[in-house]
């Protein structure tokens, strides 16, 4: 089964199952941010009964610098004129073997009109030799070198629609009696976002929580378990040999800023049967990443079911997966049902700085987000 694991500092850790069909080598590719190579390639991993027979392979991020620049409208003068002295093989009626020296250009009258035509020139075992572009059917290089030259230049040109793209590829054999394998990776995400909303009716108060989840990777999470975490684990971005000295946090005893109280208003409570009752809240300043949601929750409007997170507490964190494997493209978002929890009376709820959400017989508050204030 596939699953993304998020966490809150926007790192995520991304485990993909690959079954092998009659034992047939698989080639695994991984589309990758450049700037998340390092990440990626720190942490990789291949669990199974299986034998890598290729190793992990990518282009790092200078891969495709290249001196060479080709126009695409141009194509054919760009070649005659930037390779001068390359060897080429050139067929054109019969074939042309030796050096390209360049490129003559001339005028020549078709039907009392000007046109302006090229004549490639080549140097062979018979000398210096013009060859009419409009016969020329076909160029081969044949040195190597100027042939992945040529390669960087069209990779580099086609980079331009996604210049920030990788892949990170590798080749797995399945051992005897194995059907699957499991490759996983961390790499930088947008980090998760929690999203709330409060409803209150004459006889009950609901508090939801969902959390937002962005995809701006590269790959699609398709058929995946999201699993949302409000730990902060460390990052694989480093380098070792680099000399820092942390800077220390400052405490400040008092705060710079106060933080107001979100609480509905006691005689709203009152209107809430009312289907133009209006919820009126006052609020003090947002705090970074909440949405608090407040709406009229008539009675006789059955909300719709749908199934919450599995959660669980793994240490300081607090693990929220989603009860069915979803699809989240790249460059699309989700919102993932995290709680649905019934308050006994009406509370006011607060803000604080604290960041772990807690489930906790039946009720939740998460530090960081929102507390319930009894």
């Amino acid at each position: 089964m596939n699953s993304v694991k998020l966490y809150s500092n926007g790192t995520a850790v991304i485990i993909r199952e690959y079954s092998f069909q009659n034992q047939e080598p698989l080639r695994v590719s991984i589309p990758v941010r450049k700037s998340d190579l390092d990440d990626v390639v720190s942490s990789l991993s291949v669990f199974g009964n299986v034998t890598i027979t290729a190793p992990p392979t990518y282009s790092p991020t200078n891969a495709q610098e290249t001196e060479l620049t080709l126009k695409p409208a141009n194509v054919l003068k760009e070649l005659a004129t930037k390779l001068s002295g390359a060897a080429v093989e050139i067929e054109a009626g019969i074939v042309y073997t030796g050096k390209l020296m360049g490129l003559h250009r001339y005028r020549r009258d078709v039907q009392g009109a000007v046109v302006k035509q090229c004549r490639l020139i080549v140097l062979t075992d018979k000398g210096v030799q013009q060859i009419d572009e409009t016969a020329v059917t076909a160029i081969r290089f044949t040195d190597a070198m100027i042939q992945a030259e040529i390669n960087k230049a069209l990779a580099a040109s086609l980079n331009e629609i996604r210049p920030d793209s990788s892949l990170v590829e590798m080749t797995i054999q399945a051992n005897l009696g194995t059907t699957s394998a499991v490759v996983t990776y961390a790499t930088p995400v947008a980090a998760w976002k929690i999203r709330y909303q409060l409803r209150l009716t004459s006889t009950e108060t609901e508090l939801e929580g969902q959390a937002v989840v962005d995809n701006d990777t590269d790959d699609n999470w398709a058929d995946t378990l999201i699993t949302v975490i409000t730990g902060e684990p460390i990052t694989f971005s480093t380098d070792l040999a680099e000399i820092r000295r942390p800077a220390r946090s400052r405490v400040n005893i008092v705060a710079n800023r106060t933080t107001g109280a979100v609480r509905a208003e006691p005689v709203m409570l009152k209107a809430i049967a009312s289907d133009e009752a209006h919820l009126d809240f006052t609020a003090g300043p947002a705090a970074a990443g909440i949405v608090m949601a407040a709406a009229p929750y008539p009675e006789r409007m059955v909300r719709a079911v749908q199934e919450q997170a599995e959660v669980r507490e793994s240490g300081d964190f607090s693990v929220f997966q989603s009860p069915h494997p979803v699809t989240i493209g790249a460059k699309r978002s989700a919102i993932i049902p995290l709680f649905r929890t019934a308050i006994s009376d009406h509370k006011a709820i607060k803000r604080s700085r604290h960041s772990t959400v807690r489930h906790i017989a039946g009720e939740v508050t998460e530090r960081c987000a929102m507390k319930s204030s009894f």
